[in-house]
């Protein structure tokens, strides 16, 4: 549980950085919702973007949109 964590926070922090430099929102791969969670509150303290959940069911992932 605790190294899936870190993966976690690691592909939020990673998906952070290429969402502000290339300006535009990037979608993770559908997750759980406990796995959701994690990237929400990993970059819940980042001024430099904004996370969302889509889509439906099993389909439903995280979306990385970087704050003009």
């Amino acid at each position: 549980k605790n190294r899936q964590r870190q993966k976690l926070e690691a592909l939020a922090r990673s998906s952070a950085k290429k969402a502000v430099a290339q300006g535009r929102s990037v979608k993770l791969r559908p997750m759980t919702p406990y796995e959701r969670r994690i990237i929400h509150v990993a970059l819940r303290d980042d001024d430099r973007v904004d996370t969302a959940s889509e889509g439906e069911g099993a389909a439903r992932h995280v979306v990385v949109v970087p704050v003009k």
